[in-house]
């Protein structure tokens, strides 16, 4: 909410009006839609790879943290970290981008999640 509140007063002192957020996140989801997360584009391949490397060199990190604190796994704990999005049209969530597996497109194409 204070997020919220700063933006509005933020968007008033540029001379822009306030868009909710709601109708922020449809635009950004958009444009995530049709870019980095577009399967007709040349590059989605790559794009899944980088940020499922990027999710992955985080889980290494929170390990490493977590040992050098002092912390003993037990043997079927297993940690994971996602990058969920939320599209309000549908009020749904997706699995963007996951520290062990990565899309090789979207659901609407028949999703497959490789390891």
């Amino acid at each position: 909410m204070l997020h919220e509140v700063l933006h509005r007063h933020k968007s008033a002192k540029a001379g822009r009006a306030y868009r909710p957020l709601p109708e922020r996140l449809i635009e950004w989801r958009d444009r995530l839609d049709q870019g980095v997360l577009s399967t007709a584009s040349p590059s989605f391949k790559r794009n899944q790879e980088e940020f499922q490397e990027i999710m992955h060199e985080l889980l290494v990190g929170i390990h490493t943290d977590l040992t050098d604190a002092g912390h003993r796994p037990r043997k079927n704990e297993r940690l994971g970290i996602n990058k969920w999005v939320y599209d309000p049209r549908t009020e749904s969530l997706t699995n963007w981008v996951s520290a062990d597996r990565m899309a090789r497109a979207t659901l609407q194409d028949g999703c497959q999640l490789v390891p």
